[in-house]
């Protein structure tokens, strides 16, 4: 397995470890009472410490294999050095390699640098590859339809004169209608037990 192949696959593993630790948020604040009810917190918190444990290992190697194709690089180039070096050495032309010796090492110190920064960043294309192809497929979900007809949202969502209840004893929304217009901002407020949760829901 080449180099850059295993980078994008830790990449893909630390894209599914921060996936399991944003839906365990979302679960935990989303499902509070429910949690507390079901007893179910430290479930919770040991999933997201889980995670975060996995995805914090995925993010130190990856650390470790951005700093390995520049000692590579200096390996391979000191290497070369030296074989020069001995070579002269054994064939009595040191006088004549010296300028070039002095030569390779300028050069090559000064590209050093840039082949490094055009491996991270090809590294970090690898590595960050599967975050964006998921953001992308979130931005080009399939329109769902009803029938035939597409379920789009241009203009408003309305609710109109909906009524909801657990108990027929106790409605919890009584001839409701709301209308919430594209792009528009809105807070519900209201004492516990009044149905704001179930407003959303539904």
């Amino acid at each position: 397995m080449t180099l850059t192949r295993y980078i994008r696959d830790i990449g893909i593993f630390k894209a599914n470890f921060l996936g399991k630790i944003l839906r365990s948020i979302n679960e935990t604040f989303g499902n509070f009472k429910m949690l507390r009810f079901s007893c179910q917190e430290q479930f919770s918190h040991d999933q997201f410490l889980r995670s975060s444990t996995d995805c914090n290992l995925i993010q130190t190697i990856y650390g470790d294999l951005q700093s390995l194709p520049r000692f590579l690089l200096e390996f391979i180039g000191f290497t070369i050095l030296i074989s020069v070096v001995l070579y002269a050495v054994l064939t009595s032309q040191v006088t004549d390699f010296i300028p070039k010796l002095l030569l390779f090492a300028i050069r090559f110190s000064r590209i050093l640098p840039s082949i490094s920064r055009i491996i991270g960043i090809n590294n970090d294309f690898n590595y960050q590859k599967k975050a964006v192809d998921m953001v992308y497929d979130s931005l080009n979900i399939k329109i769902e339809t009803e029938g035939e007809t597409p379920i789009t949202f241009d203009r408003d969502i309305t609710i109109d004169s909906v009524s909801f209840y657990y108990d027929p004893a106790k409605t919890v929304l009584s001839d409701m209608s709301l209308t919430i217009g594209k792009n528009d901002k809105l807070g519900i407020i209201g004492e516990s037990g009044a149905g704001k949760s179930t407003l959303i829901d539904i």
